[in-house]
């Protein structure tokens, strides 16, 4: 398929087996130095971040078509203290989007689900954002969807017409080659998966050829007994979170 790459970027290029094999797919990715947004993650009870921009330095990614979906599953229990019985409600996110054309019709819906332990979508979406035009780096979206009530819950952007934006990721070579600002760094857990159209669970995964790297995107999350359980205990477990 036609790269989207900028001529300038090209000598830059480097293709990634992050996913190997895509049928029709060409996924690049090119070096790029980042800022963080700075805001501290979304506001929320727990905010979880699986990237790591030690080194400032992040993998921009393109070849997207219509329809592909790319996101971060989340482990609520592990991150964010979500206990049995408990949901968890997100109270907005941070994403990161490169080469943004604001005003052209490149636009992305957000969707939130239950996820399982295969990081299969449980049922329907529960919560969209449809035709969100995103700008330039940095964006933040407020809270999106109904309660996940999962110990995993998914984040997803999915394009409504292909190519652009581009997606960004951590970049773990980077970080491996920056002792100094990244000692005894390491690749993080499978956080970020990419969805193609029409699938239920992800296809791939994010990688470089270290291991998984993380889509950048921050998400806060407030995890609170459901309407059944003691209502005592959520002092109780409000002193311990």
């Amino acid at each position: 398929m036609k790269k989207l790459l900028l001529v300038g970027l090209l000598a830059l290029a480097m293709a990634v087996a992050a996913f190997a094999d895509i049928p029709n797919r060409d996924k690049t990715a090119v070096q790029e130095a980042i800022t963080p947004h700075g805001g501290g993650g979304a506001t929320g009870a727990c905010s979880i971040v699986y990237y790591n921009l030690c080194s400032r330095w992040l993998w921009v990614w393109s070849g997207w078509s219509p329809g592909d979906e790319i996101g971060v599953v989340f482990d609520l229990p592990l991150d964010c203290g979500k206990l049995p019985g408990e949901e968890c409600l997100n109270t907005g996110f941070w994403w990161y989007w490169r080469y943004t054309t604001p005003g052209w019709g490149y636009t992305v819906h957000y969707d939130v689900y239950d996820i399982d332990a295969a990081y299969c979508k449980i049922g329907g979406s529960l919560g969209t954002s449809a035709s969100q035009d995103p700008v330039e780096r940095w964006n933040f979206h407020p809270a999106l969807g109904t309660a996940i009530t999962s110990d995993l819950g998914g984040i997803l952007a999915t394009w409504d017409k292909g190519g652009l934006p581009y997606a960004g990721t951590d970049n773990n070579y980077k970080n491996a080659a920056a002792p100094g600002l990244c000692p005894g760094y390491a690749p993080g857990p499978i956080r970020s998966f990419i969805w193609l159209p029409a699938a239920v669970c992800p296809t791939y995964y994010f990688g470089d050829g270290m291991g998984p790297v993380q889509l950048l995107m921050d998400a806060g999350f407030d995890c609170q007994p459901t309407a059944t359980e003691d209502a005592s205990w959520t002092g109780v477990k409000s002193l311990f979170r």
